[in-house]
């Protein structure tokens, strides 16, 4: 999702095809959350004690790799002259507190933020019910549908307003955690009538033009986005369910499981600095059609700089993977 949000190219062509590009960005957005929601799944309970041993193992895993890639962004857009070079030194002195190289960095330090929360939300969570759990993220789906309930009342969402510290990528971390405990015995039918609902109000609001905020309607921390997301882990949970018991699929699950956080840390590099860049492809039509080669060129183009990387003795301090030697 994250590959194909970031594929189509700007242009006259894009210009021309609004309502596709549109659909892509609304229909992808479940990206962001999905990831938080795996980590705080996966995370979550693996964190013990006073947490220094969870923070030493994560800071690890992510810190060298987002060093290295900023810097490697930095370079390049240096080489192509998109900043100035009397920006350079600020950039790298600021790289400790926001993303530096190419705005997609961003999600690093998110993730980050997230890793130093582990601890107190791992506390909270081995001792609340299900109830207190679950009384949080409705203050949670509360405090994303602000943009809606806005058009009609007046809200505080200033770090003043009451559920201004309920809000935030925090709710998919625990979202994640809490699927993971107890979503065995839900169905479908409401999370995928939400979403129909969801995507019929985005089109409604393009068509008619209701004036919703897409950043806060309809983006990553948007209830539209947030029932997809929940849409999505139920059918993962199907799909993994079927590949467990058929297999063939796992080892390809796997080894882009292994290399996602690569393939994420170096996909702009291959499509933006590269792909976007080549004639051929520009010549390219239809527009989805152009969009669609991109980002399955920039997933296996991706993949191999990732495979390559993993020969390398320190592998995971370049995409936070190495492969084990057996």
């Amino acid at each position: 999702m994250v590959v194909l949000m970031h594929s189509p190219i700007p242009g006259d062509a894009a210009a021309n095809n609004g309502i596709f590009l549109s659909a892509l960005s609304f229909l992808t957005a479940p990206c962001i959350g999905l990831f938080f929601m795996v980590s705080g799944a996966l995370l979550i309970d693996s964190c013990k004690g006073n947490g220094g041993n969870f923070l030493r193992r994560r800071f690890t895993k992510i810190a060298l790799p987002t060093l290295i890639w900023s810097c490697i962004y930095l370079i390049l857009n240096y080489l192509t002259n998109r900043e100035g070079y009397s920006e350079l030194p600020r950039s790298i002195a600021s790289m400790l507190f926001s993303a530096q190289g190419y705005g997609t960095m961003w999600f690093m330090y998110t993730l980050a933020g997230l890793y130093l929360l582990t601890p107190v939300l791992a506390s909270w969570l081995r001792n609340a019910s299900k109830r207190a759990v679950e009384f949080y993220l409705c203050l949670w789906t509360v405090a994303m549908m602000y943009p809606y309930i806005g058009k009609w009342l007046d809200i505080n969402t200033s770090e003043t307003g009451a559920l201004y510290y309920m809000s935030g990528y925090v709710g998919y971390y625990v979202l994640g955690w809490y699927m993971k405990h107890y979503s065995g015995s839900w169905r479908m039918t409401l999370p995928l009538v939400a979403t129909f609902a969801a995507i019929a109000a985005k089109g409604a609001d393009k068509h008619y033009g209701l004036g919703f905020d897409d950043a806060g309607g309809f983006w990553y921390l948007s209830a539209a986005v947030a029932v997809m997301c929940t849409l999505w882990w139920l059918v993962a949970e199907k799909i993994a369910s079927k590949t467990a018991a058929h297999g063939r699929l796992l080892p390809i699950i796997t080894m882009i499981s292994n290399y996602s956080f690569g393939i994420y840390l170096c996909h702009i590099a291959v499509m933006r600095f590269g792909l976007w860049h080549c004639d051929w492809i520009n010549a390219i039509m239809p527009y989805p059609l152009q969009t669609l080669i991109v980002a399955a060129i920039t997933m296996l183009i991706s993949t191999a700089i990732c495979r390559a990387i993993t020969a390398l003795p320190f592998s995971q301090y370049i995409i936070g993977y190495k492969k084990l030697q057996l």
